[in-house]
Parts: C-alpha cells; structure tokens; sequence
C-alpha cells in the first residue's frame, strides 16, 4: 500500500505499517498477506479488488507526509489483534 525507502529496507524488521491485499481471489490474496508477513509488515485481508480504488489514492497522501514531516511513514490499521 505505501512504498518502502531503500534505507527502511537496508535495516532489519518489523516495520511499523501494514499492507493491505486485495483482489477477487481470496487465496491470492492470502499469498499476498503472507509475502507482506514475511517482509515483516503485518499483511490483512482488504476484500475484493473493487476496495482497492480508495487505498489506491493514499500513496500520494505519504508522499506529501514524507516531504512535510519526515521520510518513512506508513499506514497503520487499529483495532485488529496482532
């Protein structure tokens, strides 16, 4: 969902943001949580591809984040248990 820098990869994990995984099929999306998981970020579940249109517009929001506050920052989802 939002771009990781080369010096947020360099360093070890966890990384502090989570990735969210859509499509039409629930397995590939499962792979996709699992990929994100094992990158170290916490992946979930965000439905069928169609819900991807609203989280598609907020990597330009991090961009401006980025330039405004400090390079890094993330989308972190609460409420769900670890």
């Amino acid at each position: 969902m939002a771009p990781l820098g080369f010096w947020e990869l360099a360093r070890e994990g966890p990384f502090e943001r989570d990735v969210l995984a859509f499509g039409d099929d629930k397995d590939a999306r499962g792979v996709a949580v699992e990929m994100a998981e094992a990158a170290g970020m916490r992946g979930l579940h965000g439905g069928a591809l169609v819900n991807s249109a609203a989280a598609e517009t907020l990597p330009s929001v991090l961009l401006f984040l980025n330039r405004q506050y400090a390079d890094g920052t993330g989308i972190r989802i609460t409420g769900i248990p670890e």
